[in-house]
């Protein structure tokens, strides 16, 4: 596969998705908008328990999100970095579920 092909592939996800996102319900993207936040805000607690310093946490929706073993749902796709290394950490969390998978 080449760059371009990466390139279209990622796009095709991306333009799907935002589809997805415009034919919700405006209570529906409100919900979604609200979830990101809330967990957002669950994950900056933990980290502030451990402590671990982040300069930014941002949390994202993700429909038809790919596992690692292959499990495709939609999910909530947290990114912080860490002041202390300057580096991106991001997490994964299954709303249905409650759990977080790193």
């Amino acid at each position: 596969m080449n760059y371009q092909d990466i390139f279209k592939s990622f796009e095709k996800k991306y333009r799907d998705e935002l589809n997805y996102l415009n034919d919700l319900t405006k209570e529906e993207r409100n919900e979604i908008s609200k979830n990101e936040i809330i967990i957002s805000e669950e994950i900056k607690l933990k980290l502030d328990l451990i402590p671990i310093q982040i300069s930014d946490i941002q949390t994202f929706f993700r429909k038809d999100f790919k596992t690692k073993d292959g499990e495709v749902m939609d999910i909530f796709y947290t990114v912080f970095t860490s002041t202390e290394s300057q580096r991106s950490i991001s997490v994964v969390s299954n709303l249905k579920k409650r759990n977080i998978v790193c």
